[in-house]
């Protein structure tokens, strides 16, 4: 029996990288989040002043609702220098929690995200 006279040598791992999570790192951060004019209504205040396009409901901002989910909003019902007022399916109380986990379409300049937090008084 003969061994072989040439070593083959084995291919070199490359390993995979991982895909970068996509988020906004920069933008407006939501600062407040408060109960609107009407319990189905939350006010989103920002670091700065905003401007919506009048059409587009930004329904990455979601929360949950006294119904036990975490839902999207359904409608702007009013927008302010820095703050706009959008409204759910059901009533959000003080204390649930929100979130934003993608960009918030229709207002500018855009605001970063991720961002989490509890309604206030």
């Amino acid at each position: 029996m003969s061994l072989p006279t040439t070593i083959t040598p084995s291919k070199r791992r490359v390993r995979r990288k991982r895909r970068d999570v996509q988020v906004a790192r920069t933008g407006l951060t939501i600062v407040n989040v408060t109960v609107g004019d009407l319990t189905f209504n939350l006010k989103v205040f920002f670091s700065a002043p905003i401007a919506w396009d009048g059409s587009t409901v930004p329904f990455a901002f979601s929360a949950f609702t006294n119904d036990g989910v975490m839902e999207g909003c359904i409608y702007v019902d009013a927008v302010g220098a820095d703050w706009i007022e959008v409204e759910f399916n059901a009533d959000v109380s003080v204390g649930a929690a929100w979130q934003l986990e993608a960009a918030m379409d229709g207002i500018t300049p855009a605001v970063r995200w991720p961002q989490n937090g509890t309604v206030a008084s």
